[in-house]
């Protein structure tokens, strides 16, 4: 009868982590105000999770706390680290201890991810075809083949691949390639109008993309730590 009720499933979530790298409460806001600022309505009530292993524990970690959600940022979990003192001080605030899985290594973060890939595995990846549009809420994942999309991913949807991504189509989702670290994906699109592209980590936003390349066939890719869109 209760399984009628409520139903329990895992689930893959694109998450932003925000590594608190500094103690200072000033500089902690104006930096997050600087990043939210080159994309507020992406930031706006984005659920996050917190790296807080280099914090120390002689930090103000309420005033950081109502720093973060002033800027109407939501804070679902942080990661745990070494000082069990500072630990303590994040659950009694109410943060509950969100633990690295794999799937937390697929999340964007804001900081620069290293990983090496051995170049040649990652060329035989096979290649998942999908022709129907993929909607709003939708959700397109695979760790072990290209994903190929023949139609148009709607605004809201998310294409999450560790191989490459290719959207015969308006992106107007976001696509994540080489989710699990791998730097040579790249992402074609035939008409360029993504909420997020992101390629090992690395993110742009919309608000990021060159005037000149939204709306046109594009294709992204990694070049010395970066993501870079070429016009096709």
């Amino acid at each position: 009868m209760f399984n009628q009720v409520i139903k329990l499933k895992s689930n893959n979530f694109t998450l932003l982590v925000l590594y608190l790298q500094n103690d200072s409460t000033k500089k902690i806001k104006y930096a997050l105000q600087k990043k939210i600022q080159e994309s507020p309505s992406f930031f706006k009530n984005a659920p996050i999770i917190l790296n807080i292993s280099q914090l120390s524990c002689k930090i103000d970690w309420n005033s950081i706390k109502y720093i973060i959600q002033s800027l109407k940022l939501k804070i679902v979990g942080f990661i745990k680290c070494k000082n069990e003192k500072l630990n303590e001080t994040v659950l009694d605030s109410g943060v509950p201890i969100f633990f690295k899985t794999n799937k937390l290594t697929n999340a964007v973060h804001i900081q620069k991810k290293k990983k090496t890939i051995d170049v040649k595995s990652s060329l035989f990846f096979k290649n998942k075809i999908i022709k129907k549009p993929i909607r709003s809420g939708q959700q397109i994942y695979s760790s072990n083949s290209n994903i190929i999309i023949i139609n148009n991913v709607n605004e809201g949807s998310e294409i999450l691949s560790n191989g490459n991504i290719h959207i015969y189509g308006k992106l107007k989702g976001k696509a994540l390639a080489g989710i699990q670290g791998n730097t040579q994906c790249y992402i074609f699109c035939t008409e360029l109008f993504a909420e997020l592209i992101s390629i090992c980590g690395q993110f742009l936003l919309l608000d990021q993309i060159p005037s000149d390349l939204i709306g046109k066939s594009v294709q992204c890719y990694i070049k010395n730590g970066a993501i870079k869109l070429l016009k096709v």
